[in-house]
C-alpha cells in the first residue's frame, strides 16, 4: 500500500514471475497478464483464477523500515481458496535476493514436487550478486514501465547506478539501452533528446549486455531495435528472432519485431506477431495502435476500427490515439468522421 516501496513490490511480483517461468513443468501468466488484475486485492480468488486461467495464486504483501524489509507470501488454489504453503520473510533489503528465489523455489515446489537440478540452477540464477544493484534496477524498470518522459530520464539514471555498482549486471546494460531507445523516440517527446548522440550510447549499452550474457532475450530484443533504427534490416530480424527464442513471453520482442517486418511490407506477419503480443501484454494502447494501422495498411478496415475502439477504452485521453484513429478515417474517405 505504500506507494514509495511500489518499485519493490512490483519488481519481486516481476522477477518472481520470471523465475518461476524457468522451471518447465510450471505455466506461469506473464507479468503484463498478471498486472491486470494486481489491483484486485479483495476480489473472489476464484474470479481472478478464471480471469487469468490459473489454478493456484500467489498473494503477498511488502512493508518496509529503514533496511529491513517485511514480506508475507501466501500460495493458495483459486478454485477453495485452500492454503498450500505460506511464510513470512524479514531481512535486510540487501537480501532480497535471497528472499526472492526462497519464495520461487518453495513455491515451486509446493506445485510441482520435487524439482530437478536443472530447474533449481534456473531458480537459482542471479542477475548481480549486489542486493544495493538490484534494488536500483528494480526500481529503474518501474520507471521505465511508465513510459513518460520524466520516467524515462529516472529510469536511465538509475540504470546507471545499478551499472556503477555492479559492471557485470548484464541485464541492466540492456534495461540502459532499453532507456536510450525510448528517449529518443519522438511519440515520448523527451525535451533535448538528440537521436545522433544517445542512439551510439543505446548501441554500446545493448553490445555490453550481450558481451556479459549472449543468452539474454532481452539483450537480442534491444540490439534488434537498434539495427533497426540503424536499417540494418537483417541484422534486426536475426536479433529480434533470437531474442523471441530466448525470451518468448516478452510482448516488446514480439512488438518490435512486428514494427521491423510492417516496414518491410509483410503485413499478415506482423498482424500475428501483434496478436501474440497482446495476448501476453492486454493492456499495451500502443500494440493495439500499431496492429490498427497493420489492419490499415492490409485494408481491412472493420478490424483496423475494432482495434482503434480498443484503444480508445484502453487510453481515452492519449492523444495518439485520436490522432491515428483520424488518419484511419481518411485513409478510407470519411472525412466527416475524420472531422
Amino acid at each position: 500500500g505504500d506507494t514509495a516501496n511500489a518499485y519493490l513490490a512490483d519488481g519481486l511480483t516481476e522477477e518472481i514471475i520470471v523465475r518461476l517461468g524457468a522451471v518447465k513443468r510450471l505455466e506461469v501468466r506473464s507479468r503484463f497478464e498478471v498486472r491486470r488484475v494486481r489491483t484486485q486485492r479483495n476480489a473472489d480468488p476464484s474470479v481472478l483464477g478464471r480471469t487469468l486461467n490459473a489454478a493456484y495464486l500467489v498473494s503477498g504483501s511488502l512493508s518496509r523500515s529503514g533496511q529491513r524489509v517485511r514480506l508475507r507470501v501466501e500460495l493458495f488454489r483459486s478454485i477453495g481458496r485452500e492454503r498450500v504453503w505460506g511464510d513470512v520473510f524479514d531481512s535486510r533489503s540487501d537480501d532480497i535476493l535471497d528472499v526472492e528465489e526462497t519464495i520461487a523455489a518453495a513455491v515451486a515446489e509446493a506445485i510441482a514436487g520435487q524439482l530437478a537440478a536443472a530447474d533449481r540452477a534456473a531458480l537459482s540464477r542471479r542477475p548481480t550478486k549486489r542486493g544495493d544493484a538490484y534494488e536500483a534496477y528494480l526500481a529503474a524498470r518501474f520507471q521505465w514501465n511508465m513510459r513518460t518522459a520524466p520516467s524515462l530520464l529516472r529510469a536511465a539514471d538509475l540504470f546507471t547506478r545499478a551499472i556503477g555498482i555492479d559492471s557485470g549486471f548484464a541485464a541492466a546494460w540492456a534495461g540502459l539501452a532499453d532507456a536510450y531507445v525510448m528517449i529518443i523516440n519522438p511519440q515520448v517527446g523527451v525535451p533535448g533528446a538528440n537521436r545522433d548522440s544517445i542512439l551510439p550510447l543505446a548501441e554500446a549499452s545493448a553490445r555490453r549486455a550481450l558481451a556479459l550474457d549472449s543468452l539474454s532475450g532481452e539483450a537480442w530484443t534491444s540490439s534488434g531495435r537498434i539495427h533497426e533504427m540503424r536499417f540494418r534490416w537483417d541484422a534486426a530480424r536475426d536479433a529480434f528472432s533470437r531474442g523471441i527464442r530466448l525470451s518468448p513471453r516478452n510482448p516488446t520482442a514480439h512488438l518490435w519485431y512486428a514494427i521491423l517486418v510492417l516496414q518491410r511490407g509483410r503485413r499478415a506477419e506482423a498482424i500475428r506477431s501483434l496478436k501474440v503480443a497482446l495476448e501476453l501484454d492486454p493492456t499495451s494502447v500502443i500494440t493495439v495502435l500499431v496492429l490498427a494501422g497493420a489492419y490499415d495498411a492490409a485494408e481491412q478496415w472493420d478490424e483496423a476500427r475494432s482495434s482503434y475502439q480498443q484503444a480508445e477504452n484502453l487510453a481515452p485521453d492519449y492523444h495518439l490515439v485520436h490522432s491515428t484513429a483520424m488518419l484511419h478515417d481518411l485513409l478510407r474517405g470519411d472525412d466527416m468522421g475524420a472531422a
